[in-house]
């Protein structure tokens, strides 16, 4: 009976502590109208936030948090950092337009 019930409280304690940050994840797509890489950063600010790296468009990413000022904390891949709230979308992109030349 004791085993049941510390198990029991494991389970609550654990759904309790993991459920809310599984609700706050929220899947979005990087969609930018030239088809470029969207730029993550060490902190919400463009001019003083450091790229750590690019997100490529139509790239499925994690928001953990959207931010006031139209920045979003974001886990793509293994790294977390900030990007533009206003290029991730809730669906797919379709693929970039491929540009050909004509002869």
């Amino acid at each position: 009976m004791k085993k049941t019930l510390a198990f029991l409280c494991i389970v609550v304690i654990v759904a309790t502590t993991l459920l809310p940050l599984i609700a706050l994840a929220d899947t979005r797509y990087v969609y930018t109208k030239d088809g470029k890489s969207l730029n993550l950063r060490s902190t919400p600010k463009s001019n003083t936030g450091n790229k750590i790296g690019n997100i490529p468009y139509g790239t499925k990413i994690i928001v953990r948090e959207y931010l006031d000022d139209g920045w979003a904390y974001v886990k793509y891949g293994k790294r977390f950092g900030y990007v533009m709230s206003k290029y991730l979308w809730e669906v797919k992109p379709l693929p970039k337009k491929v540009r050909t030349t004509k002869r």
